[in-house]
């Protein structure tokens, strides 16, 4: 059996046009990747500004009760400052959670 090089032809240029259409699926999947990966990053990063400030907020918690621990009332008035701020974060926590829920406009 031989090919004609017109045959031959074709054949390089199907396989030719179904490597453009890889590296086009491969470039879509990379640069889909990037953002992924660019969000993971972002996520990361808040969640370890996060962290970062609750250390610091129990240090300070820590100081001031170690400074309030011979005064009573100021450590109690310490204590329903902390309930109150405690309150004020986690209705704010809910409020911000359904609203992540909620389907974007458009969506």
């Amino acid at each position: 059996m031989t090919i004609s090089n017109r045959e031959l032809q074709h054949y390089f240029e199907r396989i030719n046009n179904r490597l453009a259409q890889v590296h086009a699926s491969v470039i879509t999947l990379e640069v889909n990747m990037a953002g992924e990966l660019e969000a993971v990053r972002t996520e990361v990063e808040q969640m370890r500004t996060v962290q970062q400030g609750a250390v610091t907020l129990l240090d300070n918690l820590a100081g001031q009760i170690d400074s309030l621990k011979n005064d009573p009332v100021a450590l109690t008035a310490l204590a329903e400052d902390v309930r109150a701020q405690r309150t004020a974060l986690a209705e704010a926590l809910v409020r911000d959670t359904r609203a992540s829920d909620e389907p974007a406009p458009g969506a």
